[in-house]
């Protein structure tokens, strides 16, 4: 009876354990990012935070411990391989943009992009990455609780993850259900497997996002009278948007570092294919808003116009062009 009551004590080596089994697939990618100074620490945070949600169930079976945990570590480890695997390959960390060309590949493409992942390196990195997991889940062992301190300790976490965001954002700043979902789904983002699951859904509701933004295009009436004048000449035209560059900062404009030597000797040597702006005031304050009205024929006096005539890509494409638009920004935002 003795050995039976002790059995049953609550264990909180066991409890630390199982912690630490469930963090290591969502922190170990982060501590590193933190450690070399490639990120704030706002990701190992949420991805602590988030992997604790493994606790609710692991928790309710004490007994089976180390099948409820294995049965999850699958799962996690599944998804954290390939974002550590594309962090190896890549230097950097998956991207929601990542996954949406990865849901968006074919079977040939997937074929080649997974050959790059076939290197001594990234082999040698995943093995030593899985038999730490699987040391890790041979410390397992039952967290034994009564009923309601389970209960208790379930609800805890539960709210913690997800009562604590909505009332902030929900209830204390009074924003919409749909901004605290996208709140709570920035946060899950971090933590294994969820950065697939919501990544997937971000890339549903982008795409019918769109698709709608493609309806409403085709509806914008073509320019009339609208002549080429070069006619079928081959041409290629590039336009760069620097949204974040500062003349302040560039040598064209009197910097004293020579930050745009080519520019400058481009100016110089042939003045009359670089025309340089001096006196230039954008009719809006913010990124999004001056975009809108410097590629299409909306202004200051008519903000709107972008939605009923043609925007630049549109009139490229009328001119017979192939456009193409290359960014490094991540497509999948709320913006």
């Amino acid at each position: 009876m003795v050995n039976s009551t002790q059995a049953k004590r609550f264990s909180w080596s066991a409890l630390f354990w199982l912690l630490i089994y469930f963090w290591y697939f969502s922190s170990l990618l982060q501590i590193y990012v933190v450690v070399t100074g490639q990120s704030n620490t706002i990701g190992l945070r949420d991805s602590l935070l988030y992997s604790t949600l493994w606790l609710v169930p692991a928790l309710f079976f004490p007994q089976r411990i180390r099948l409820v945990a294995g049965i999850i570590g699958i799962i996690l480890w599944l998804s954290s391989v390939i974002a550590l695997a594309y962090f190896v390959v890549y230097g950097h960390q998956i991207s929601q943009s990542v996954m949406f060309v990865m849901f968006e590949t074919n079977t040939n493409e997937a074929g080649e992009f997974l050959q790059q992942y076939l290197s001594v390196k990234v082999v040698a990195v995943i093995l030593i990455y899985t038999l730490i997991a699987i040391f890790l889940w041979t410390r397992l062992k039952p967290v034994n609780m009564p009923v309601p301190a389970r209960m208790l300790v379930s609800l805890l976490v539960l709210a913690i993850l997800f009562g604590a965001p909505y009332y902030n954002k929900g209830i204390k700043q009074d924003r919409p259900m749909a901004n605290v979902i996208s709140y709570i789904n920035s946060k899950l983002a971090y933590a294994a497997p969820w950065q697939f699951v919501s990544g997937y859904f971000l890339y549903k509701n982008q795409l019918a996002n769109m698709e709608e933004l493609i309806r409403d295009n085709s509806k914008i009436p073509p320019l009339e009278n609208f002549v080429d004048s070069n006619g079928n000449t081959p041409r290629t035209f590039v336009l760069v948007i620097g949204e974040s560059t500062s003349r302040d900062r560039m040598s064209l404009y009197g910097y004293q570092r020579p930050t745009t030597p080519e520019l400058v000797q481009l100016k110089q040597n042939y003045p009359d294919n670089l025309s340089v702006f001096n006196d230039v005031v954008t009719s809006r304050p913010y990124t999004i808003e001056a975009l809108q009205q410097i590629l299409t024929f909306a202004s200051q006096t008519e903000p709107d116009l972008f939605n009923s005539r043609p925007s630049i890509m549109n009139m490229m494409k009328q001119a017979g062009f192939k456009t193409f638009w290359i960014t490094n920004q991540q497509t999948m935002t709320e913006r």
